[in-house]
């Protein structure tokens, strides 16, 4: 419950800037590539600090990462608030970055170490919920305390709202490294693997491996590339939203997102990952070619519910795909690894999409990002394994219900 607050917290401070960037990077005297320039810094502070944190989780322990990195974020929201230059900005941006890597990545090992093949798709679900919880909070108080106070005020709001959670976690939060679930799922031991070292980037030679990871890239793209960067100017110029509405109206696609979730985990647990990863990219992909030639609020509103709901289904699947590869003392490296290709994607994204933008125009850029995700759910679904296998959820059903229970 304590990981989950905090998660809440921590998305909200992210997410609850996105109605009012524009017109704060506008204040500054800067275009759309300037705006992806702003998301893409803080994918470089996650980038560069993913397999450290991973590392450190393994030799310090999860507890230490996921608070510290909290605090980072805490402290840095609150100054890219205050910031009256660019430059100013995109330095505090980074900063959020580093912190929001480290808390996440201990965040994510800590479920890998509490949860088992039979139990990951519901619990990544339920996690995946609280960060969800915090992305559809996040836009609709953004769009009205920067339409009514300003722009600066949803930094100093979320700010202190993910100082208080972070307290709570600094109290409450217990500490996972050395957990070991059997696959029944119950009970736990002390696993006592020594921490793989940079060994672990022998992960880079596992085709599904690099699959799931070109998946979350695919989806990180999609998130602060197209959905971010580039769909707020299409409702802004085309739709002719205010802050407020477009702020209303993601709030609303998350809450589809997160409305799919536990039907999805109970799907990627019941007929296995792949099944799940694949339909869902290809609706997400489906959402951005609708935003490409939406010219009409139906439209734009129909390519928002898909978007949510492609999100939605998908959302647990790769996570658990990843934590099912995971070994013991490599679960830390395993996931800085996969959230790496996530925030590489942070950062190439928005600036690719904003130059498409800026010079191809806005439906280029977001065909182009279509293209892109319905590529990547072909190649996974051609050439990745399936971790959670027809025989072994034949054999996870045959553990007696007393077990289960």
């Amino acid at each position: 419950m304590v990981l989950l607050a905090m998660e809440v917290s921590i998305h909200l401070a992210w997410t609850i800037i996105t109605p009012v960037l524009p017109k704060f990077a506008k204040s500054l005297s800067v275009g759309a590539f300037e705006i992806g320039l702003i998301f893409a810094v803080f994918g470089v502070g996650r980038m560069v600090i993913n397999v450290p944190a991973g590392q450190f989780a393994e030799r310090l322990g999860r507890r230490a990462v996921l608070l510290g990195g909290a605090g980072v974020v805490v402290i840095s929201v609150f100054l890219s608030g205050m910031a009256n230059d660019i430059w100013l900005l995109l330095f505090w941006r980074f900063v959020t970055g580093l912190g929001g890597g480290a808390f996440t990545t201990a965040g994510m090992t800590i479920l890998a170490d509490i949860t088992t093949l039979r139990t990951r798709g519901r619990v990544m679900a339920i996690y995946q919920g609280s960060m969800l919880v915090g992305a559809a909070m996040g836009p609709v108080p953004g769009g009205f305390l920067g339409e009514y106070f300003g722009f600066r005020a949803p930094f100093l709001f979320s700010a202190v709202l993910a100082l208080v959670f972070t307290l709570w976690g600094l109290l409450r939060l217990k500490e996972t490294k050395g957990w070991r679930l059997s696959e029944s799922g119950v009970g736990h031991g002390v696993a006592h693997s020594r921490p793989a070292g940079w060994g672990g980037l022998r992960l880079l030679t596992d085709v599904s491996f690099l699959l799931i990871c070109l998946v979350n890239f695919t989806t990180f793209f999609t998130r602060i590339g197209g959905r971010n960067t580039v769909v707020p100017l299409v409702a802004y110029e085309q739709i002719y939203l205010s802050e407020s509405q477009l702020g209303t109206v993601l709030g609303m696609a998350a809450i589809l997102d997160f409305a799919m979730l536990y039907f999805s985990g109970w799907m990627v647990d019941r007929f296995g990952r792949k099944s799940v990863i694949v339909p869902s990219n290809l609706l997400i992909g489906l959402s951005m070619f609708l935003f490409a030639i939406s010219g009409s609020l139906p439209l734009f509103l129909i390519a928002t519910a898909t978007m949510g709901i492609g999100m939605g289904v998908g959302g647990p699947a790769p996570a658990a795909y990843v934590a099912d590869l995971a070994q013991d003392g490599l679960r830390g490296i395993t996931m800085g690894l996969y959230r790496t290709f996530g925030d590489v994607a942070y950062f190439i994204g928005p600036l690719l999409v904003g130059w498409l933008a800026d010079f191809q125009g806005r439906g280029w850029a977001l065909n182009f990002n279509a293209a892109l995700v319905v590529v990547v759910a072909i190649l996974f679904w051609a050439f990745a394994r399936e971790t959670l296998t027809p025989e072994l959820r034949r054999r996870l059903a045959q553990v007696p219900r007393e077990v289960k229970g």
